[in-house]
Parts: C-alpha cells; sequence; structure tokens
C-alpha cells in the first residue's frame, strides 16, 4: 500500500528526507513528505521495516548533543552526505480516511426502479461470424481494479536507537524475517578497516550492541547496505572492489550453513 524512499527533491525539509508513495490499485502515485516527526534540516536516509511491526527504522545524520555534533565533526564525510549517520525508530500510525461518505450512504440507501426488458437484438452478419474473436477479447480484457481506501501515515515515538548508533556512521539497518536480527553497515571500526557489516541480535523486541561479523565477511575495503534473503540464511551486499578491480563496487553474498550436532551413543 506505501512505498518509503528516501530523495532530496524540492518540497522536503532540508537535504534528504523520508518520502511516501501510494498504491493506488494500478500504479504509485501521490508521493508526499513523510513530515517534520521523521524528517529535519538535515539528511534521512535508508527506510526499513521490522518483520509484522508497525516500527519503522531510518539513519538520520542530525546532531542530538553539542557533544554529539563535535564528535561528528572530527568523522570524515562518507560521499555526498554529511557525517555521521545514527539509527532511529519510529511508530508508524496508519488512520483510515472515509470520503464522500454522505454519497455513499445515499447511494447504498436508494432504491433501484425495475429494470424494463430489453427487446432482443438483431445480431449483424459480421458479429455472427466472429464469436470467437469476441470470447478472446473478453478473456484479454484487463480487469479494473477495486477502489482502495484513502490511507493517512503519521509517525510516533520517534527517538535514536543508542543500542546500535556510534559517533561514526551507522547505516542501511534491515531486518531478518523472523525478526531476530538486525544488520548494518558501519565505519566504527575505521582504525582496522573501512565499512563494514555488523549484526544485532535481537531480544524481547529491543536491539543489542551490533558485532562485527568478521573476515569472513568484512575485507579491508567497504563492506554495506545488507540485505537479507533465504529466510535470513542468505546476506546480500555491497562491497567496493580491490583498487586495481575494472568495478568500483561489487555485489557480494554469502550463505549461512545451519550445523546440528548428533551424538552416537551405541558405542
Amino acid at each position: 500500500r506505501h512505498l518509503y524512499l528516501s530523495s532530496d527533491r524540492a518540497g522536503g525539509y532540508g537535504g534528504y528526507d523520508i518520502w511516501i508513495a501510494t498504491w493506488d490499485g494500478r500504479t504509485w502515485s501521490g508521493v508526499t513528505n513523510a513530515g517534520p516527526a521523521v524528517n529535519s534540516a538535515f539528511d534521512e536516509v535508508d527506510p526499513a521495516f521490522a518483520p509484522a511491526t508497525r516500527r519503522f527504522y531510518f539513519s538520520s545524520n542530525r546532531p542530538i548533543s553539542a557533544d554529539d555534533a563535535k564528535a561528528k565533526a572530527e568523522v570524515p564525510a562518507a560521499g555526498p552526505l554529511s557525517p555521521s549517520f545514527d539509527i532511529y525508530e519510529a511508530v508508524v500510525v496508519e488512520t483510515e480516511v472515509s470520503t464522500n461518505s454522505a454519497v455513499t450512504n445515499a447511494a447504498s440507501n436508494a432504491v433501484a426502479a425495475p429494470a424494463s426488458k430489453p427487446k432482443p437484438k438483431k445480431q449483424p452478419a459480421a458479429e455472427k461470424q466472429a464469436p470467437a474473436k469476441r470470447a478472446r477479447a473478453a478473456r484479454i480484457r484487463e480487469p479494473v481494479p477495486a477502489a482502495m481506501p484513502h490511507i493517512t501515515v503519521s509517525f510516533e515515538d520517534v527517538v535514536r536507537l543508542d543500542a546500535v548508533s556510534s559517533p561514526a556512521d551507522d547505516r542501511h539497518i534491515s531486518f531478518t524475517p523472523h525478526g531476530d536480527f538486525a544488520y548494518l553497515g558501519s565505519n566504527r571500526d575505521a582504525a582496522k578497516s573501512g565499512y563494514d557489516i555488523f549484526r544485532s541480535h535481537i531480544v524481547n523486541g529491543a536491539l543489542t550492541t551490533p558485532v562485527n561479523l568478521g573476515v569472513e565477511v568484512n575485507r579491508p575495503e567497504d563492506d554495506l547496505a545488507p540485505t537479507i534473503r533465504m529466510e535470513g540464511f542468505d546476506l546480500l551486499y555491497s562491497s567496493s572492489a580491490h583498487p586495481a578491480a575494472e568495478y568500483a563496487h561489487m555485489l557480494r553474498s554469502t550463505t549461512a550453513r545451519e550445523v546440528i550436532p548428533r551424538m552416537d551413543y551405541s558405542k
């Protein structure tokens, strides 16, 4: 019903904002700004939802205090956006708005006049000769989509997630389908490498301190923008190539294997 995206198009609050497109049953339309509860004069990017919840997540480089602003100023910029980003959480509230209720009620209460029995029409000879053609046209005719209810979106309880945020750059949060882990890209270990993929275990609905996935996934170059597939067993992410490589970025994937120990007590 709704598609969330980030854009620096005109009409925002400043920099990149979160915007919402609406599905009308046939196409995406009506792109609107998510509003000041989420957006600020700084940049808001990387929208994401936790599975089966109304919890909405995004990254923002807004400072939260004078000390935080000073710490952010010491981190080098990441591309065209100013440093550094933190992870934020909000609760999405969707409200269905009734439109033309008076007209709808009047139409539903009206009593239709009995229809007169139509007189049979004489079928032209050309139509008699092409019944199969008319049948095929009827089968391929596109169905008219049902009218979608009008839903307004608002946000509540917008907070910075201290457990997963750092003075460095924290971006691209995503979740496993079961909602038990969250993945993100961060350069908090910049002394060791560039951006790395981190994983946060979700315990009782709360995200815990992210853990670096290690050399099995992360390389000396930048690894970021994680996406989870295959019910949480496949990790897809972007990786900057070696300076000598032909491409600046590569799409990589890695698959986790579940190992179940079995003991033989027969001996």
